[in-house]
């Protein structure tokens, strides 16, 4: 009796343990992407870009059309995000900014719903943890969720429907129940285009476990909704398929064999996902997708779960060898859940030595993305504070210098706020400030040529150390750093006298 008592107690405190740590996860992974959402930086190029299609002066129809400036984005997802922008429009100066709305609200739900998803495919409660960390503390789904882009609706999308199987009874469910599913996740296709890849698990797996003459009708019922909401889609979105820009841009997520596919994209997506050096990974990545594989299919793993993780994989494979979609960063990050419990999965072994590994593991991941990733003091390019603080040292007649990543944000914030400062666009990298004519200007930059959601500011300190190097014959007067590397620079040129005169 009192050794059961002990076990007993034992048990209760490891409860109380996991449930700390995993309250702990769940509240910095929401915390994370609210700090990030409510700094309201400004958006950057290609959030402008995307805006630009949904301004108040375009049609709202025009999001279900070919877009400008060679965007791509659900319609749904741009439609919703405009009502917001014109609900929201004379709120405040940085209503811009309630563009990331939808993004953010979609992340935090997703945190919710990848824990669902850890809690149906693994048992161990310390592997459960490892994955949720991997995700709550991902940066970049902690800047997604503050960014106007699709790729936090795309991975919060992807994961309800594959847990809506586990909540779809399809014996018990009547004609008009399912139905009602199948409308709404016709209706997902037009949020988030690789919700298709989601929605054709799910449709596998129903139809392998209730295949019935009797159930002929129920099918019919599931599935033509999204047939005709997939007619519709490709209708109005056919026209990015034939996008040659899109294509050389995103090309190197295409490969042409499965060698390729695995120890390459495979590789190249989760050293992204990590904010890993790929060298590091390179080799081990592809190995742990290998055997997270092979274990699930030799394992006698439950059906279901042989089917969400591996048809998703499959079809993405397919249509990359096809070249219909790209697996490339951050196009690929819906599908970082499923390679997560692809590779936690080798774990789910109930052995001593395999816990031992399973605790190693969550501290390298704890390491990982503290170390490489820094989610809590990740410092991202934002033109505005360099910017504002410039008017306030620099005179309207002093020239404001930006280069060409920032120069299409001031100006749309010019039209907006009206800052009335005669502004140049100068080539940072190729160019110094010889040509530059006698005066005063006000060089800021905020974005060097990476994507802004940096995490590691040393190319950037190194840029734009580099950058006053190249102020050679000048006066520097002053100098700001906003403590995130966007910087401002206050200089005066004089003029040049050449030698013989």
């Amino acid at each position: 009796m009192l050794c059961y008592n002990l076990i007993q107690m034992e048990k209760s405190l490891n409860d109380r343990i996991y449930k700390v740590f995993l309250l702990l996860i769940l509240f910095c992974g929401i915390f994370l992407r609210t700090k990030y959402f409510f700094q309201f930086r400004w958006l950057w190029g290609d959030e402008l870009a995307l805006y630009y299609n949904i301004r108040s002066d375009a049609s709202i129809f025009n999001v279900f059309s070919s877009l400008d400036n060679n965007q791509v984005a659900p319609p749904l997802f741009l439609f919703f995000s405009k009502l917001i922008l014109e609900f929201l429009k004379f709120s405040n100066e940085s209503y811009l900014a309630s563009l990331r709305i939808i993004p953010f609200i979609a992340s935090i739900i997703s945190i919710f719903a990848f824990f669902d998803l850890t809690r149906k495919f693994l048992l161990n409660k310390l592997n459960i943890l490892t994955s949720n960390l991997l995700f709550c503390l991902n940066m970049h789904l902690i800047y997604f969720a503050s960014d106007f882009k699709q790729y936090s609706s795309d991975v919060c999308v992807f994961i309800l429907i594959l847990i809506s199987y586990f909540y779809i009874d399809f014996d018990k469910f009547t004609i008009k129940k399912l139905c009602l599913i199948g409308i709404i996740y016709a209706f997902s296709m037009f949020f988030s285009f690789t919700s298709l890849f989601a929605i054709g698990a799910i449709f596998v797996l129903i139809l392998n476990q209730n295949f019935k003459k009797e159930n002929i009708s129920k099918f019919i019922a599931l599935i033509l909704p999204c047939i005709i909401g997939f007619v519709l889609l490709y209708s109005t979105q056919k026209n990015i398929l034939s996008n040659d820009y899109l294509y050389s841009f995103w090309a190197n997520g295409f490969v042409n064999n499965i060698h390729g596919l695995v120890y390459y994209l495979f590789s190249n997506a989760f050293s992204y996902f990590l904010s890993i050096p790929v060298n590091k990974i390179d080799n081990l990545i592809p190995l742990l997708l290998i055997l997270g594989i092979i274990k699930l299919l030799l394992n006698n793993e439950p059906r279901p779960k042989i089917i969400i993780l591996l048809f998703p994989i499959m079809s993405l494979s397919l249509s990359v060898m096809l070249h219909i979609y790209p697996f490339y960063e951050r196009l690929a990050l819906f599908m970082f859940p499923l390679l997560i419990l692809l590779i936690i999965n080798l774990f789910e072994i109930n052995k001593w030595y395999i816990n031992v590994f399973s605790l190693t593991l969550f501290t390298t991941v704890l390491f990982v993305s503290l170390k490489y990733q820094n989610p809590f003091n990740a410092k991202i390019a934002d033109l505005k504070q360099p910017l504002l603080y410039s008017f306030s040292v620099c005179g309207e007649n002093d020239t404001l210098l930006l280069n060409r990543y920032d120069f299409d944000i001031y100006a749309k914030y010019n039209n907006i706020y009206h800052f009335n400062r005669k502004f140049k666009c100068i080539n940072f990298t190729k160019e110094n400030f010889e040509n530059l004519e006698a005066g005063q200007y006000c060089l800021v930059n905020a974005v060097t040529d990476n994507h802004p959601d940096l995490t590691d500011n040393n190319q950037r300190k190194i840029y734009h150390a580099k950058l006053l190097r190249n102020l050679k014959d000048t006066e520097i007067i002053e100098t700001y750093n906003d403590g995130k590397e966007n910087i401002l620079v206050k200089f005066r040129k004089q003029f040049m006298f050449t030698k013989g005169k």
